[in-house]
């Protein structure tokens, strides 16, 4: 059966000169630690189908991702994963192999389009011409042209399908031309570039054991999704009841530590002003919310997996007010903001639930690609 989704190559550079210039044994197992981590990280909706020497071949189904930031983020997290083991490998040892480890580095090309599943035993193999055009994609002249090693490729197509829309400001518009598939037109996203830019970033987290107040529950839905539906603003009206959400202080059209969301309650009276303090994709998110009766207080949404899917967690600081006297306020009450918030974290908590199954119902989205790919085939 015909399928339509996103097709991901991840490939190793520097791989062909490194092996053949360093010692054997040792460039093997550097290698091998490599790219047993890059498997590790392709996690859903995300599906490796195969490895193919010093690549990995994955794809994810359509509905895997509300907003395109996500799918984007995905392929940064697992750069980073990539670069922090590549970096920490022997920094001891000063054999050639090890001495060389920094040579390598990671690629990705990105495109959209049909694909057939043929399984045979436990090999899950991609066939199609969409497959052909993402593995041509590999053979092109990025680093020529644009000078930049560690990258993704998005093509046309998987930029307007997922939508990456704004996103692609911050890239580099480029395009391939092959015999029989013509010119392949998309943007290059510097991957390294955002990976110094990580480096750089301050941890906000509000433990369980520093929360003043924590409500957890569980959702059918991946991370990826989990995620999507705990920031996207659109989601987020729904669930909180508020009358409006506006993203604010986005950078390139993306959102990030430093930008936020404006929020407008249902009476329209009331304004509620979020600020992110910290963004780890899949992870969690810390935002410092400023109440329109001068209230401040932070709170950490943390996502982990589940065997059914994701165990969402949000953490609450207490909360105190902009200077002296709203403070004392604030410590007055305490018990009655505790109880009220709490309340209305559990309400959202019903309807973000609700929201979660009727799409599901609704096949709006994907809770288990693999799940989905394997009942394609059989039909």
């Amino acid at each position: 059966m015909i399928q339509k989704g996103y097709l991901v190559v991840a490939d190793v550079s520097g791989y062909t000169a490194f092996i053949t210039q360093t010692e054997l044994e040792h460039a093997r197992e550097i290698l091998d630690t490599l790219l047993k981590t890059l498997v590790e990280q392709f996690r859903p909706p995300l599906i490796v189908s195969k490895l193919e020497g010093d690549a990995v071949l994955a794809y994810t189904p359509e509905a895997s991702f509300l907003q395109g930031q996500t799918l984007l983020e995905a392929i940064e997290r697992i750069y980073f994963t990539f670069r922090h083991t590549r970096d920490s490998i022997h920094r001891a040892c000063r054999c050639q192999a090890c001495t060389l480890v920094s040579t390598l580095d990671l690629k990705f090309v990105l495109h959209y389009g049909q694909f057939t599943l043929q399984t045979i035993g436990t090999i899950k193999d991609l066939q199609g011409a969409d497959v052909i055009v993402v593995h041509r994609l590999l053979k092109n002249n990025v680093v020529k042209t644009t000078g930049v090693t560690a990258y993704a490729f998005f093509t046309e197509a998987s930029a307007q399908a997922i939508p990456l829309g704004d996103l692609t400001q911050s890239m580099i518009p480029h395009s391939e031309t092959y015999e029989h598939l013509g010119e392949v037109k998309g943007y290059v996203h510097n991957l390294a570039q955002v990976w110094e830019h990580d480096r750089e970033r301050r941890q906000i987290f509000i433990s369980p054991q520093q929360a003043w107040l924590t409500v957890e529950f569980d959702l059918p839905v991946p991370p990826s999704l989990a995620w999507d539906y705990l920031n996207n603003p659109q989601c987020i009206c729904e669930w909180c009841g508020l009358a409006s959400v506006k993203p604010t202080d986005l950078k390139l059209g993306r959102l990030g530590v430093g930008s936020g969301r404006y929020c407008v309650h249902a009476k329209g009276k009331e304004t509620t002003v979020e600020t992110i303090l910290d963004y780890q994709l899949f992870d969690y998110v810390t935002v410092q919310a400023s109440l329109s009766n001068g209230i401040v207080m932070r709170t950490t949404t943390r996502i982990t997996p589940t065997d059914q899917g994701s165990r969402v967690a949000w953490y609450a600081s207490q909360p105190n007010g902009r200077g002296a006297l709203r403070t004392l306020v604030a410590r007055v009450l305490l018990p009655i903001m505790k109880r009220e918030m709490h309340r209305e974290l559990r309400m959202g908590e019903d309807k973000l639930r609700k929201m979660v199954d009727a799409d599901l119902v609704a096949g709006k989205i994907v809770a288990n690609a693999e799940s989905r790919q394997s009942e394609a085939q059989q039909a």
